[in-house]
Parts: C-alpha cells; structure tokens; sequence
C-alpha cells in the first residue's frame, strides 16, 4: 500500500574550497615632511572589555505545554526537537472523511484519526500545518538520519512484537496503522504511517514510514486517497 523507496545514503565529507581574490599589492608612498607638533601626553589605555560568555547550547530537546485544540477542545502534548515544535501525538481531530483504524473508536483514543491526503493538508488547527518532505527531513538528520531515527522517535510501549523504540526526543510515535479507500485497515501495531503535505505526483505524496521489525525509517509515496496518519508542526 505504501510504496517505499529505500534510499542510499551517501556521506560525502569533504572541504569546499574557497576560490580567494588577489589582494592588491601593497604600496608605499613617501612620507611627506612635517612640521614638529608639541608633545601631548597619551591618555591612559582604554581597559579592554572582558570577553562575553560564550552562549550555553540549545537544548535539544525542550518539552512544553499542552496545546488545547479549540475545535473540539482536545490537548495534545508538545516537544520542540531541534528548532521545531511538534505534536507529541497524532492528530485526532474528526474532520470530514478521517476514521478510526478499523472504525473502533477506542483505536482514535490511541492512534489518532487516519485521514486522506487532501483532509491531511489542511486538518491541523490554526498556527499549524502537516509538515513538507523537507521539515520532515530535518527531523530525521536532526535525530541522526534515516538509518537511525526510527528506534529515537518510536514511543517505549505500543509497538507489537517488540518493536518499540528508546523514544529519545519525545516524539512518541506510535503504530496507527493505514486504510483504503474502500473501507479495509492493516497493520495497526506494526507500521505507523504519517502524510507529509509534497505531493509526488497528481495521483501520490510523500510521506513518512516507521515498521516494528527496524531501527531506521523510510520515506516513501502514498496513493491519496489512503488513509494515513497526521502529525502537526508549528508554524
């Protein structure tokens, strides 16, 4: 259902060299003769002003405040990861055409809602937004790349079969699951799924994988109208 395009990462570490101007070539006048000025006393030296602190490292990750979504006031949990400020959970908003995995409610209450492409786009409250392919990138470099980020964003419980994670930033992921167009769900336990809001094609958008059975996570294109999972990022 998820079509999965596994890439090779390549590492190229290098120096790019900076091609430099020739400085102009130094010059030397003659001096030209001057009078003789009265002496003066030099004024005692300035005190030189002792160095600043160097700035103490962000934090990488910083937990915050539950956001209150005014919809239909339901809190969710937040984390700012790097420069980012996420949900900590899966959006369980009930927008129009968004279900439940296997259309039990008490699955929305743990995963969240599954939603279409076109509701995924524009579902997240005010001030929020599905993230693009990029922001979704700078989440997996920031979290030590693909081949890593999944066992550091996957939530310590919830995963079958022993597949849960160290959850290293707060991220929490868990396995919601997918659905089809034509009412079927799987893998809920085992897969978790999340849109992001590039498009791949007029038929398909990218989105983001996370399996039991790994450590790393896979980006990868859905047909739209399947049904994902929704994680918002604050503008």
């Amino acid at each position: 259902m998820f079509s999965v395009r596994i890439l090779s990462i390549c590492i190229i570490l290098g120096v790019l060299g900076c091609s430099r101007k020739p400085s102009m070539p130094s010059v030397e006048y003659p001096s030209q003769p001057s009078r003789p000025s009265p002496k003066k006393e030099k004024p005692p030296p300035k005190p030189k002003p002792s160095p600043s602190p160097s700035p103490s490292p962000v934090a990488a990750v910083v937990a915050s405040n539950a956001f209150t979504d005014t919809r239909d006031g339901r809190n969710y949990k937040l984390v700012k990861i790097g420069t980012q400020v996420w949900m900590a959970e899966n959006l369980n908003y009930a927008e129009s055409g968004s279900v439940c995995y296997d259309k039990q409610e008490s699955n929305c209450g743990k995963y969240g809602r599954l939603y279409k492409w076109a509701t995924a786009k524009s579902v997240c409250p005010d001030g929020w937004h599905i993230p693009s392919d990029a922001e979704w990138v700078t989440l997996t470099d920031f979290a030590g790349g693909l081949s890593a980020v999944g066992i550091k964003l996957k939530a310590t419980s919830g995963w079958d079969k022993g597949g849960n994670g160290t959850d290293d930033y707060g991220f929490a992921a868990l396995p919601g699951g997918s659905g089809s167009s034509g009412g079927r769900f799987k893998n809920a336990g085992y897969y978790g799924y999340w849109w992001s809001a590039s498009e791949s094609s007029a038929n398909y958008a990218y989105g983001r994988l996370i399996t039991y059975s790994n450590e790393s996570a896979r980006w990868g294109y859905g047909n739209k109208p399947f049904l994902f999972s929704v994680r918002c990022l604050k503008n």
